[in-house]
């Protein structure tokens, strides 16, 4: 069974993709980036001592239960993007990733037009973490306490 999965590169992403991998003959990974230190290292997020205190938090309690940072198992097919640039990439370079027979979004960013409408198509299973529908988007969490 082949799986692409649109996602991101925290711990937490990388352990969904790790166990994915062990389920699948061939698994597509769509890595949209940014710092894995955020708080500390100005990206998607500003340098504030509020940041840095909540991402601090947040990072140990991802390293308690995902673990690091790791490398990916050997049957992920790999295709790494910042974070935001997924709905610049030309269809025909994703043909191939669009081939599988599950999608799964998780920590992707927002995902519009034609990838979009394919994604829903396909029926793509969109795991969303957040406090939803209250909150929607990247870090929905964050954005309910702060």
């Amino acid at each position: 069974m082949k799986i692409t999965v649109f996602t991101s590169n925290q711990p937490r992403h990388l352990k969904l993709i790790e166990k994915l991998s062990k389920i699948s003959s061939e698994l597509y990974v769509i890595n949209e980036v940014t710092t894995v230190f955020p708080g500390i290292k100005s990206d998607f997020y500003s340098n504030s001592k509020i940041m840095k205190e909540y991402f601090l938090e947040v990072r140990e309690a991802e390293r308690s239960v995902f673990g690091n940072v790791q490398f990916l198992p050997k049957n992920c097919r790999l295709m790494i993007l910042k974070n935001g640039d997924l709905n610049l990439i030309d269809s025909e370079i994703m043909k191939e990733a669009m081939s599988s027979d599950i999608f799964i979004v998780f920590g992707a960013s927002y995902i519009k037009g034609d990838l979009c409408k394919e994604l829903v198509r396909k029926k793509a299973i969109n795991i969303h973490m957040g406090v939803s529908p209250y909150y929607r988007g990247s870090s929905c969490n964050f954005w309910a306490i702060y």
